[in-house]
């Protein structure tokens, strides 16, 4: 199961034209270039969560490669309905802070500041971020492989396409480019820890109350305006305007429209989410809007060093979006899952044990063959069935046994009835195995929701990276075993 987004069948046809082109890159005088896309079959795209299409790839004047990726039915379950449009770096070698806007167009009517991205205002949104390929990618400090925003309902724009195209124009102004060097992350968390101005895409800790912010609260900033409403990459004046929205629950109090205006000069002090200095802050905030999440916070606000960023290399917070799982796991539920066993173990995994690891190349190609794309963090869940040497019968129907017995499984089933067995059926030829030494064999908890070895086969043990080991959210759940 594809944790972050499993992207399903789509067949777009995509075309682009080159709209107008600026002159070369001057740094802190970037000029706009903009491009238009157009997605001939918008009604036959999945309409599925987190199902994406890319755009053919096209140039700035600097010879950086771009494409956009459309979510036709959402990034992912909190957004489904929704049509996602993000813009993306395709360079490996290079990180560019950049500002755009997006406009899409369905015959007569078009949309380029959805009201949850600007308040209501009707114009132009744009958007700010450092894009850096995936390894050096930081949210919290605005850096990122993709970004975006979701624009309106599917519903609307398949309504007023009636057939046509879908069109979508971009306008990039790239601020500055600069080569890609290894640990460009880490530099720019301890340069963000350490720098007052600040910068579009990234996130920051009221250090006080506000008319628009509360102490404590975490804030992203959307983009950055001079007053005359141009685009800027840092705010540098009292009288410059920032576009932010809160990026945990708030307070019951501070509960709003959001992004909100809100001039640089009229808000308290804006500090890194990694600064010690902004911890106590955030405790306090934390306890008030929720309890969990001040439980969560206080473990982060107690130690040394940033965690949140160096706890990355030993274990990582994963969301469920799909039911193959269940009913171990459902859609939305929260695990933490750690990394240091994967790392050191010696021995085998045991039957029974959940595991996160890489897809494996077979995986990916039943995937690329459906049309779609597995990103480079993308990490699947499964329960290991079976071990080096064991015997694997495959039945008919997608029934396993392992020694000639069922594997094990959790007590509580998930609901068969909700599901549709037909694919997995087709998909799981009947076939017997001997389990390969350092590859394991691992099924879904649910079997009519679940592509898994049955179809693709083992997985190597150099994939696991992580074992799930306890869900977060929600609060009261059943232990993961």
């Amino acid at each position: 199961m594809l944790l972050t987004a499993l992207v399903v069948a789509l067949h777009p046809r995509l075309a682009i034209r080159r709209a107008s082109r600026s002159s070369a890159l001057v740094a802190l005088q970037p000029q706009d270039e903009s491009f238009t896309l157009s997605f001939a079959d918008f009604d036959g795209l999945a309409d599925t969560p987190g199902a994406c299409a890319l755009s053919t790839p096209f140039e700035t004047a600097d010879a950086s490669r771009w494409c956009v990726v459309l979510y036709p039915s959402g990034v992912g379950a909190a957004r489904a309905g929704k049509v996602g449009v993000y813009l993306r770096l395709l360079d490996e070698r290079v990180e560019i802070d950049a500002s755009f806007d997006f406009r899409l167009r369905a015959g007569r009517y078009s949309w380029s500041s959805p009201a949850e991205c600007r308040g209501g205002d009707s114009s132009p949104y744009w958007c700010g971020m450092t894009f850096t390929p995936p390894a050096e990618a930081v949210e919290s400090v605005g850096r990122c492989h993709d970004w975006g925003f979701h624009a309106c309902d599917r519903a609307d724009i398949s309504h007023a396409l009636g057939g046509a195209p879908l069109e979508i124009d971009v306008t990039l102004r790239c601020w500055e480019r600069r080569d890609l060097r290894q640990g460009a992350a880490a530099r720019a968390v301890a340069a963000q820890v350490q720098r007052p101005a600040v910068r579009s895409g990234e996130v920051r800790v009221a250090m006080g109350d506000g008319a628009d912010v509360v102490r404590g609260a975490e804030y992203r900033v959307m983009s950055v305006e001079a007053p005359s409403g141009e685009p800027k990459w840092a705010a540098t004046a009292a009288d410059d305007v920032l576009w932010i929205r809160p990026t945990v629950r708030v307070a019951p109090a501070n509960v709003r429209d959001w992004p909100v205006r809100a001039v640089a000069g009229a808000l308290p002090a804006l500090a890194s989410r990694f600064d010690p200095a902004a911890q106590p802050a955030r405790v306090q905030h934390a306890a008030l809007a929720d309890g969990f999440a001040f439980l969560l916070t206080l473990a982060l606000a107690i130690s040394p060093l940033p965690i949140g960023f160096v706890a990355s290399q030993f274990g990582s917070v994963y969301v469920i979006p799909t039911q193959s799982m269940a009913a171990t796991l459902k859609v939305n539920d929260v695990v933490v899952a750690e990394k240091v066993s994967a790392k050191l173990r010696a021995g085998e995994l045991r039957r029974g044990e959940l595991v996160l690891f890489t897809p494996p190349p077979a995986l990916q190609a039943l995937v690329g063959e459906a049309g779609g794309r597995i990103g480079d963090r993308d990490l699947f869940v499964k329960r290991v069935a079976a071990v080096a040497g064991d015997r694997v019968e495959v039945q008919a129907g997608g029934s396993v046994l392992v020694n000639g017995a069922a594997p094990p499984r959790q007590p509580a089933a998930c609901d068969a009835a909700a599901f549709d067995n037909q694919r997995i059926e087709e998909l799981a030829t009947p076939r017997q195995l001997v389990v390969p030494r350092g590859a394991y064999f691992v099924l879904g908890d649910c079997a009519p929701a679940s592509v898994d070895s049955r179809v693709w086969g083992t997985v190597d043990k150099a994939a696991v990276v992580a074992r799930p080991v306890a869900r977060i959210w929600p609060p009261g759940g059943p232990r993961i075993e």
